[in-house]
């Protein structure tokens, strides 16, 4: 085996490191910057996420968005689902199609023609990120 046969897939390892990097950094920013909107929005006069739902484990009406994202949840027909991105949107978009076993069903209906794809998005990554 020769030198240059060896050198190969450590010079394609190099080539690839050094874009992959930089790609990696941007899209690491870009999600911070999707958080950082998120909470700005869950925050906010204009939605008041905050006012029914706690980030620190708080029960409030709502429930809170601390450790939501993967955890279980048990819903008021009797069955369980995970607490994963489509659920999140879809508990954003159409508060009453499933409902929290253990919390009254309140939660305002208005938020699909509140906000747009990009916010719903950001709003997610945010409670995704109250680990």
């Amino acid at each position: 085996m020769s030198r240059l046969t060896l050198l190969y897939p450590l010079t394609i390892l190099i080539v690839v490191s050094f874009y992959v990097a930089p790609i990696a950094q941007i899209f690491s920013q870009s999600n911070s910057k999707k958080i950082a909107l998120g909470k700005k929005l869950f925050n906010s006069d204009n939605l008041s996420c905050n006012a029914c739902h706690s980030i620190d484990g708080q029960r409030f009406v709502g429930a809170s968005m601390k450790g939501l994202y993967g955890s279980i949840i048990p819903l008021t027909d009797g069955s369980n689902v995970k607490a994963d991105i489509e659920f999140i949107k879809e508990s954003i978009l159409e508060p009453s199609k499933k409902i929290r076993a253990e919390y009254p069903p309140v939660m305002p209906i208005y938020y699909k023609n509140k906000i747009s794809p990009q916010e719903l998005e950001a709003i997610v990554q945010y409670i995704i990120s109250l680990k």
